[in-house]
């Protein structure tokens, strides 16, 4: 079982262009920091592929929102979450990592 949780957006790119989606990831961590979490994170590779419009798909990191260590209290309890602004969340969908 994970010690640590991460959410995570990604934007959805179609041959280097933003393509208005954000993928929403909650991760799984068996570290020992939140530094360590963090840079595993800043590390992993990019998930690329060719569609079949010949397109190069790509989902790029733009943004970690929270990095939380896994405490289970009672059944129903928040284990990890996030709030944002409509405008923040359009914004991954076109901007830079963060």
């Amino acid at each position: 079982m994970p010690k640590w949780l991460a959410i995570v957006a990604y934007r959805n790119e179609f041959n280097g262009s933003p393509g208005g989606s954000v993928d929403i990831r909650v991760l799984g961590f068996d570290l020992q920091s939140e530094d360590q979490i963090r840079s595993a994170i800043l590390s992993q590779p990019i998930n690329t592929y060719e569609n079949h419009l010949g397109e190069q798909v790509s989902w790029p990191l733009v943004h970690i929102l929270s990095i939380e260590e896994l405490s289970f209290t009672e059944n129903g309890s928040e284990l990890i979450g996030f709030i944002a602004e409509t405008q923040e969340i359009q914004g991954w969908a076109s901007e830079e990592a963060t």
